[in-house]
């Protein structure tokens, strides 16, 4: 049997994925890498192209795209996720929903976690632990000077402070910091007091994977690196050589250890003095865990090369007696999000059942018990259409809406001012593209001009990902402009490199991203914009798919899903829709700005972006948008757009915070500051304090807001357990008010049962699932 194994293109260096095809070849199947480049701007893998080369597919981490849903071609695939890909922030963590893609894919978790979540959904899922041989690595002893080796990978998440807390109460003699972070993380480097202290030695790289390993057998201390694992090849090769690994209390490391007897684990957000008086102890049991698994590991090989090599409809037939039907597993809403509180009849669901199922779903059995609730839920279908093209064919096709005749200027006060910047301005001004050499853009009909616009600054290794995926694209009259701030890293070189692709672009130094944002608007012919960030990209059929849309319900803007990604290219999760409505001023953002395609002329009616804000503008203007009733705009309910998690809001995070809650002042003129602190804090931080709720509490018995605002609010306050909320929306009246006093004397025993009691429940449910 002939496998194709699509596998991330990192793990070309990293090596990660080797074991696996190891087992696969030992086990006589023939194995051809498929990387894929799509993380980094390239082509995604396209499974319609490769049916008939292959009898079955293994996806590792990155899945392929397909012109139609998995389950509906002849092909038989194993999916290989890992858990690190689904990240820790709890909005992208818990959507797993999106899994339904995957109707019919057969899943091989090496996580528990991610196990019970595919079988939540109704998919096939097998479990295995991975355990490496260890009689492959030295096994020292521990005894002498406590020593610690820790190789600082994300010190954005764990870094020396980390280790300096935890360690305290211990005696460690040395401790040995290896600097190699992973792409896109900045080295944290501890004090010359503390270097001196706790003898801190450092090195960058190693020559060979012998001196790595002798690093980790001097010392009797393993930090693990990250705060959660795929698979975790690293800590394990570390308990194989008998050390006490530490590490933060979550997948998969918390999978394979014991806390204080087979390693060490301890809460990253509460973090505490750990005892080291057992290392010799835990150290053994490191070693012997490593041994007794590696035995179970072998007798799994069988069972994984059967699960692989079985048709789908066989293997699904042991989860569904009478055969698995893919269609209703992949099942899509098609109700729009801004009208759910309008269309959905609250009458005929159980709404005890509901709240309940808002409890479960945040606590940890939540995995488990989910696939109750699934018969209620509706998923849309997240397959992407693929798209393929032939270069020469698409550039003569952009030919044909090339003109020598000159744009008309002035088309608004916001867009189209000028064909490009006035050099008298700035002498340090340079610019170049299709437009100084005659070469111009227009409209024709059914077939729009939009515009993308790519503000930059010192981003020479990002930038060409970005330019690519916009002359990449399937939609084919794209003005494409670029404004770089007086970039001084190479940046422009690269950029000059498609003088002949891209209509207009200008270095000169800005006054900041909005600036230079605004900038682009004026240079702006297009009856649509869209926002592109150097550091993000668009998927190929981003602009054809979002103009469709617009065209086809006559709106104003689109916005759209996106992937939320590392900068090593590993999968964060999807960004979702919120509402495009007067909700979205008690939501987060809309959605991604970089996903949004706008008509110039709503820009003539929102105005420019908000210079006086550095980091969320793009917030402001999304609000402008929303809650003005004479615009319309459209959901589009698939990824579209790739979005670099490293950006400049994601490094300040409070002060997009705090601009944040200027902006919604502005919004909600009544509202006091300790009122907007708090709504902040729910939306943004999901935080829910006592002081929170109050101020909540009084934001929602405000006579200004809709019955749509205040249940969009009390409902999301439920979700992360606010008990009363139902009582509290037990009284909201027809008129929007909403009166305690006056009916506390309706309420009835079966009501309060009704609408407190759930939680108690859930509570007994949940202690009694632990004890059994």
């Amino acid at each position: 049997m002939k496998i194709g194994y699509i596998d991330h293109s990192f793990h070309k260096k990293t090596l990660s994925s080797q074991f696996f095809v190891d087992i696969l070849q030992r086990n006589g199947l023939t194995v051809e890498y498929i990387w894929d480049d799509s993380w980094k701007g390239g082509r995604p893998i396209v499974l319609d192209d490769l049916i008939d080369k292959y009898d079955a597919f293994v996806f590792h981490q990155l899945s392929a795209t397909a012109s139609k849903p998995y389950y509906q071609m002849p092909v038989n695939i194993t999916y290989l996720p890992m858990l690190d890909s689904f990240g820790n922030d709890q909005l992208l963590h818990h959507n797993r929903w999106f899994w339904k893609d995957y109707s019919g894919v057969k899943f091989l978790c090496f996580s528990k976690a991610l196990h019970y979540a595919a079988l939540s959904h109704g998919l096939a899922s097998k479990y295995v632990k991975y355990f490496p041989e260890p009689f492959k690595f030295a096994y020292g002893p521990t005894n002498g000077d406590l020593k610690g080796f820790f190789w600082q990978r994300m010190p954005d998440n764990i870094n020396w402070e980390t280790l300096k807390l935890l360690i305290s109460n211990a005696n460690f003699s040395s401790i040995h910091i290896h600097m190699a972070t992973d792409p896109g993380f900045k080295p944290f480097y501890p004090s010359k007091k503390d270097i001196a202290k706790y003898n801190i030695t450092f090195s960058d790289w190693f020559d060979n994977k012998d001196e790595y390993y002798k690093k980790i057998l001097d010392a009797q201390v393993y930090f693990a690196p990250r705060p959660s694992e795929g698979i975790g090849m690293a800590f394990l090769e570390a308990m194989a050589m008998g050390r006490c690994v530490v590490s933060p209390d979550y997948g998969t490391m918390n999978e394979y250890i014991l806390n204080g007897v087979n390693g060490l684990l301890y809460d990253l957000k509460n973090l505490k003095p750990l005892n080291f008086s057992d290392i010799d102890k835990i150290s053994s049991m490191a070693r012997l865990s490593i041994e007794k698994g590696y035995e179970d590991w072998k007798k799994e090989e069988e069972k994984i090369i059967d699960f692989i090599i079985q048709p789908r409809d066989k293997v699904y037939l042991k989860y569904y007696q009478n055969g698995a039907n893919y269609d209703e597993l992949a099942l899509s809403s098609t109700v729009n999000s801004n009208t759910i509180h309008e269309k959905t009849n609250i009458t005929e669901i159980d709404k005890s059942f509901r709240r309940l199922k808002r409890y479960i779903g945040n606590s940890k059995m939540g995995l488990i018990i989910m696939p109750i609730w699934d018969k209620y839920k509706k998923i849309k279908k997240r397959h992407v259409n693929a798209f393929t093209f032939n270069e020469n064919e698409r550039s003569a096709s952009k030919l044909e809406f090339v003109s020598d005749t000159p744009i008309v200027v002035s088309l608004g006060s916001i867009c189209g001012r000028y064909l490009q910047v006035s050099v008298d301005k700035n002498n340090n001004c340079i610019q170049g593209g299709l437009r100084l050499k005659g070469k111009y853009k227009t409209s024709y009909t059914n077939k729009p001009l939009v515009t993308i616009i790519t503000v930059v600054f010192n981003r020479k290794n990002k930038i060409e990902r970005a330019i690519k995926s916009v002359l990449n694209q399937t939609y084919d009259n794209i003005e494409y402009v670029i404004v770089d701030g007086g970039s001084t890293d190479g940046t422009l070189d690269v950029i000059k490199n498609y003088e002949d692709t891209i209509d207009y672009y200008v270095s000169e130094p800005d006054e900041g991203i909005y600036n230079a944002i605004n900038k682009g608007l004026a240079l702006s012919f297009g009856d649509y914009i869209g926002i592109l960030n150097s550091d993000d990209w668009y998927t190929e059929d981003a602009v054809e798919f979002s103009i469709k849309e617009i065209l086809n319900s006559s709106a104003d803007y689109s916005g759209a899903e996106e992937y939320v990604i590392n900068e090593d290219g590993s999968l964060i999760g999807i960004y979702e829709l919120k509402h495009f409505d007067e909700v979205a001023l008690f939501a987060q953002n809309p959605c991604n700005h970089g996903t949004m395609f706008i008509s110039r002329c709503a820009y003539e009616v929102i105005g420019h972006y908000d210079e006086s804000y550095r980091i969320a503008a793009d917030f402001k203007m999304q609000l402008l948008l929303v809650t003005n009733k004479n615009l319309k705009g459209c959901m589009i309910k698939k990824p579209i757009h790739y979005y670099e998690s490293a950006g400049l809001s994601s490094i300040e995070r409070e002060n997009t915070l705090k601009e944040v809650a200027l902006i919604l002042k502005e919004f909600h003129t009544t509202l006091t500051d300790e009122q907007i602190k708090s709504l902040v804090e729910f939306m943004h931080e999901f935080k829910l304090g006592d002081v929170i709720i109050k101020n909540l509490e009084s934001i929602i018995q405000n006579d200004i807001y809709t019955v749509e605002q205040k249940k969009y609010l009390l409902d999301k306050m439920r979700h992360f357990g606010y008990v009363t909320s139902d009582i509290l929306g037990h009284f909201i009246d027809d008129n929007n008010n909403i009166d305690i006093k006056s009916k506390l004397g309706n309420l009835t025993i079966k009501k309060i049962l009704k609408y407190v009691l759930p939680y108690g429940i859930v509570e007994m449910y949940k202690k009694s699932r632990i004890l059994r």
